[in-house]
């Protein structure tokens, strides 16, 4: 027995049986008017109840929300900038705190390294010695002239983080002669930069010459760059070519 007879079997014996519920189009015609009319009777029943239930809720009267007190309202209120206001001033005492023990630290340790420096070494000896570099980083920071080694000793000499973090950076300036003016001078890339300049416009008015490109006829071949708006211009020959005549 195949699949399909099998089924065609089950479906028989589905509709041979009373306790299945039959199709409205395998009734009689009598029973299928007595079934719509059932049916609408249903229908008719459910939709009367549902409105009235959609009736019921709206007719229902829920009382009002009751206003709150207004010096209930600002009490809460003040009651949470209280909270917030002590939040803030134990951040202020923590980190007030946290900064003084570091201090304490750094000036306690820059001490203790002083005083192992002067118990470590004879007195005389390091004057001397310190006068005779002094004396020599002066001499030759005065016979320099150009600005970049001038710079070099000052940055040398002054900027380090040794210098710095014994607060010696002002009286190192001070003793070889070294101005503050020069600390702060950065010639090398102001130069490198009016050199990019100066380039830069140079190959722009290379590849503008007639020789090299030719503007296109269309009115609309533009191009807009940095709010300029230029006609486009097409090169005359490859750019390995252009840039050996550039360069000759």
């Amino acid at each position: 027995m195949s699949n399909a007879e099998r089924v065609a079997r089950w479906r028989q014996r589905q509709r041979e049986d009373p306790r299945v519920v039959k199709p409205i189009a395998e009734l009689s015609k009598r029973d299928q008017r007595s079934k719509r009319k059932q049916l609408r009777q249903s229908s008719n029943k459910y939709y009367i109840r549902i409105q009235r239930i959609l009736t019921a809720i709206e007719n229902t009267e829920t009382p009002p929300h009751s206003p709150e007190n207004n010096q209930v309202q600002a009490a809460r209120r003040m009651g949470r900038k209280r909270i917030a206001l002590k939040k803030e001033e134990r951040l202020k005492e923590k980190y007030k705190k946290r900064f003084q023990r570091q201090k304490n630290s750094k000036e306690d340790q820059r001490q203790k390294e002083e005083e192992a420096v002067i118990k470590g070494h004879n007195i005389r000896k390091a004057v001397l010695l310190y006068s005779v570099i002094v004396n020599r980083l002066r001499k030759r920071y005065k016979m320099t002239k150009t600005h970049t080694e001038k710079r070099n000793i000052a940055s040398l000499v002054c900027a380090t983080g040794l210098i710095r973090r014994y607060r010696l950076a002002d009286y190192a300036r001070k003793m070889i002669g070294v101005t503050t003016h020069q600390m702060k001078r950065k010639p090398r890339r102001q130069q490198i930069h009016i050199k990019a300049t100066r380039v830069r416009k140079a190959v722009y008015s290379f590849f503008e010459r007639d020789d090299n490109s030719r503007i296109k006829a269309d009115k609309k071949a533009t191009i807009t760059r940095k709010g300029e708006k230029k006609q486009i211009r097409l090169l005359n020959d490859d750019i390995k070519n252009l840039h050996s005549k550039y360069n000759s």
